[in-house]
């Protein structure tokens, strides 16, 4: 497996959010790490409430546990070099449900 084994910022956590709510948000969260780490990074900055948010999630490549309030989609673990199928028949499917309006039905953890 190849990773890379150490995480940088590359700029400095905002001024000003000591106290204040925010939400974090990922592209794709596969081992968790960069998520976690950004996590504890603004929770030392003394962060208020903290939201994660991620387009994608792949459960299967968890390394670190990180909780995430919202979630585009959960995808397979399948994008390789090596991958056998085209994304494009690669079925991905929304974990978040619709309500009678129309509007989606989000429970951030509390």
């Amino acid at each position: 497996m190849c990773c890379v084994s150490t995480i940088q910022l590359l700029g400095d956590v905002p001024a000003g959010l000591t106290g204040r709510p925010a939400l974090l948000v990922d592209d794709i969260v596969d081992t968790g790490r960069s998520l976690s780490y950004a996590a504890a990074e603004l929770s030392r900055c003394g962060i208020g409430k903290l939201w994660t948010c991620a387009l994608l999630d792949k459960p299967q490549r968890r390394q670190v546990e990180v909780a995430l309030d919202f979630v585009g989609f959960v995808i397979p673990d399948m994008w390789s070099a090596t991958a056998p199928t085209s994304p494009r028949n690669t079925a991905i499917s929304p974990i978040s449900a619709s309500s009678s309006e129309g509007q989606p039905d989000y429970h951030p953890r509390d």
